[in-house]
């Protein structure tokens, strides 16, 4: 099956600026073209130049209605819910800060930590602009209390 990419080329090498192929596939919002790649050995979960991995990309890149969609078809593909950028920020991290409401819902309902601490010490929660993002401040809220932690 081919996707249009040169099966010469190294499928998991970086490009000039970073990016390996599927960097590339979901910085486009290519569901289908990144599924390929990961069925053709494209290591889904290695991180660019950078240091950012799928989900961290996923949620520094996209608009919080596409970010949202592409969370469960990446965790079906074995993205990893604890991926990292080097400063330790979790994608959580990056979609509270963004005020990514359905990505955060999306994060979170696949067992993102809002408790996690980036290097800095930061979690998720301290990140929110409060007058910008009632509703994620909400949720974290809600799964920050202990009553609802399991």
């Amino acid at each position: 099956m081919s996707d249009g990419f040169n099966t010469d080329t190294d499928i998991n090498a970086y490009d000039c600026d970073g990016y390996r192929p599927v960097h590339h596939a979901i910085l486009a919002g290519d569901l289908a073209r990144a599924k390929s790649l990961v069925a053709q050995g494209a290591m889904l979960n290695a991180p660019t130049e950078s240091g950012d991995g799928a989900l961290v990309l996923l949620c520094r890149a996209l608009r919080d209605s596409e970010s949202a969609k592409w969370i469960e078809p990446l965790m079906e593909m074995g993205a990893e819910i604890i991926d990292r950028d080097r400063l330790g920020w979790s994608a959580l991290h990056h979609a509270v800060q963004r005020g990514l409401l359905q990505t955060v819902v999306r994060l979170m309902e696949h067992g993102a930590d809002p408790y996690l601490k980036a290097n800095d010490g930061k979690r998720p929660i301290d990140l929110i602009d409060v007058s910008a993002a009632t509703e994620v401040v909400q949720r974290l809220k809600n799964a920050l209390n202990p009553a609802n932690r399991s």
